[in-house]
């Protein structure tokens, strides 16, 4: 009777011990923005769109793969169809080294940089990766600019999320 009552607290034990370790794993890492780049509302005013580039890095044990990416605005909602914004992002690869920092369509579009943008779902991250935004302003008030990203992942099967926090925006205030 002894032996089969340690047998099951030991057996307990290791279960909630491999359940712990499992969660913490599953659980660790974060998403680091290493850059950013913002640019005045008046670069608007001709109505096109512009591509800001931002280098973002993976910390943490595991792979992810990058599902979604919400933008919240200095209110706290996120942005909808219904705001001034209309953004799409795209990972960038570049084998030259050319990357985009801020740049116009026209220019993105005749340079060819808009074939080294990849869709965002379903890219796995290893390490270091560049985000793209491609950013529609229709609107007058910069008021209710980003102040974060919100990056949906999955990680060993699991869907999670991350905030990045955009603390300085899209605009600058000059």
């Amino acid at each position: 009777m002894k032996k089969k009552f340690m047998l099951l607290t030991f057996s307990l034990i290791t279960l909630v011990l491999v359940s712990w370790i499992s969660t913490t794993i599953v659980r660790s890492g974060n998403f680091k923005k290493r850059d950013h780049t913002s640019i005045g509302a008046e670069y608007f005013i001709s109505r096109d769109a512009l591509y800001f580039g931002y280098d973002l890095s993976w910390e943490g044990i595991g792979r992810p793969t990058l599902k979604q990416i919400d933008f919240i605005k200095k209110d706290g909602t996120p942005i909808t169809p219904e705001d001034d914004f209309l953004i799409q992002p795209f990972i960038e690869i570049s084998s030259d080294g050319n990357t985009i920092g801020v740049l116009d369509e026209k220019t993105v579009m005749n340079e060819g940089f808009i074939n080294n943008l990849l869709p965002f779902e379903d890219f796995q991250v290893d390490g270091k990766f560049r985000l793209v935004l491609r950013v529609e302003f229709h609107g007058n008030s910069i008021e209710n600019d980003i102040s974060e990203l919100e990056i949906t992942y999955k990680k060993f099967g699991i869907t999670q999320s991350k905030d990045i926090s955009f603390d300085e925006g899209i605009f600058t205030d000059e």
